[in-house]
């Protein structure tokens, strides 16, 4: 019989689960069985570290099962909204506090740029002055 193995990959870690839980049982009754009558006072912590090795096995196969089929978490879609209607939205959402702020900075984008804003036309009119001047020289 030929079956092919599960595509889901949940399903193939609890197979791969049951199948590791299997060969450490199988590895278990084989070490009672050899050493089971022989050396009795050997045989407890052997089957206690064998337990331990067996579900510390499983929960870490259950853990790596659980992030890998965590469910990705889904993104917004902003494809049907443009960039003012985004902003729009934004600042509808604003309290108090968050408008005094975003008020603030703009009022001092303000100041900077009416500041720049004369300073280059100032610049300006006095390299053209300078450009005149030297055009008169030549």
């Amino acid at each position: 019989m030929n079956v092919p193995p599960p595509t889901d990959p949940r399903t193939r870690l609890r197979a791969s689960l049951l199948i590791t839980i299997g060969l450490v049982a199988a590895v278990y009754v084989a070490f009672i069985m050899l050493f089971g009558g022989t050396s009795t006072p050997l045989l407890l912590p052997g089957l206690l570290a064998i337990g331990i090795v067996i579900a510390g096995g499983a929960m870490l196969i259950n853990m790596v099962a659980r992030q890998q089929t965590a469910p990705a978490k889904d993104k917004r879609s902003f494809s049907d909204l443009d960039m003012y209607s985004l902003i729009n939205r934004l600042v509808d959402d604003l309290d108090e506090d968050e408008l005094a702020y975003l008020e603030r900075k703009l009022d001092e984008r303000r100041r900077y740029t009416d500041n720049r804003l004369t300073e280059d036309i100032g610049l300006l009119l006095e390299h053209r002055d300078e450009e005149r001047q030297a055009g008169k020289r030549a």
